[in-house]
């Protein structure tokens, strides 16, 4: 079974795009990182093995049902430079 650490994302300003609490969980391995916005029943597993393009992509496209299509590209990237600069 695989243990995570969650952490709350304090230190953005989220007003932008509606001001939700942003959750991030990563596994004990550290092989991959689960973001939630819980407000919005909402979540995305960053797998840190596939190929960073990729992944931010689904995390935009999983994003367009709650903002404009830039918001959710510009939110998905401070999400994953998040993730990979704060948590790994």
């Amino acid at each position: 079974m695989k243990s995570y650490q969650a952490k709350n994302f304090k230190f953005l300003d989220t007003q932008k795009f509606g001001n939700p609490a942003v959750y991030f969980a990563e596994n004990i391995m550290k092989s991959s990182c689960l973001v939630a916005i819980p407000a919005w029943n909402w979540s995305y597993l960053i797998d840190y093995e596939i190929d960073f393009k990729v992944s931010l992509g689904q995390m935009s496209e999983s994003l367009k049902g709650y903002m404009f299509d830039y918001e959710a590209e510009e939110f998905s990237n401070i999400l994953y430079q998040y993730a990979l600069n704060e948590m790994k």
